[in-house]
């Protein structure tokens, strides 16, 4: 299934200044995936925002990884033909979002904001795109 669908839910707005930056990466995964960005007051009980695919949640004690293993969690998810990506707001995520995931990663040891999460986040999917493909951009 080509290209891969990608879906990032997101607990809570993300202010104005991160937009521009989110667009650059936006248009550069083009080339790679369809990326669908949702963002959602709260997220509890009703996980329906994060049915199909696989499902990555990002929370601070998840498994660390480098920008290489990155890319072979995102080569993995190809024969899933979706993956989702769920960011928590200020207070985190409800513990039935995190049991629901098939993969809890933590972008760092270090706390951000969910809107600088949310770049970062797909940066490195970009990043890792680009060494599946062999492209110039990660050395």
């Amino acid at each position: 299934m080509w290209p891969m669908k990608i879906k990032i839910v997101q607990v809570g707005k993300t202010k104005r200044e991160y937009e521009d930056l989110e667009a650059e990466f936006l248009k550069m995964l083009k080339a790679f995936c369809e990326v669908e960005t949702v963002t959602v007051k709260e997220l509890s009980g009703d996980t329906r925002a994060l049915e199909g695919g696989y499902l990555v949640v990002l929370d601070e004690g998840g498994r660390e990884v480098t920008s290489v293993e990155f890319a072979e969690v995102l080569k993995g998810c190809e024969a899933h033909g979706r993956i989702t990506f769920v960011i928590g707001g200020a207070f985190g995520l409800d513990e039935a979002v995190r049991e629901k995931a098939d993969l809890v990663l933590s972008l760092s040891r270090m706390t951000f904001t969910h809107q600088m999460v949310r770049v970062f986040l797909l940066e490195q999917i970009y990043r890792g795109f680009c060494i599946m493909k062999g492209r110039d951009y990660h050395h």
